[in-house]
């Protein structure tokens, strides 16, 4: 099962109208406000060579869902601390 996620064509900002690939059938609902996250990155270990380390996905803001179908749902921006792009994962307001 795929993750939640968010799909816009160019980066989107507050007050943008986004898609997500759930709805309903995913105990989606009108009203329901989810955070964007965006995805982990991977950087190079300063103090030890050829390592990697993960930097865990921070929260970029909040999207409320006013319209929602079966598989798909529309979200309205309502938080962004920065530009959210295609494939940022939705999860549960911390």
């Amino acid at each position: 099962d795929c993750p939640l996620r968010i799909q816009v064509h160019t980066n989107a900002g507050i007050y943008d109208v986004v898609l997500i690939n759930r709805g309903y059938n995913s105990n989606l609902e009108v009203g329901n406000i989810l955070s964007i996250k965006d995805k982990d990155t991977v950087v190079e270990n300063p103090s030890k060579k050829n390592d990697k380390l993960v930097l865990p996905s921070q929260s970029l803001g909040l999207v409320m869902l006013y319209k929602v179908y079966d598989n798909l749902s529309y979200g309205l921006i309502v938080r962004a601390k920065a530009p959210i792009k295609k494939g940022y994962q939705l999860t549960n307001p911390e």
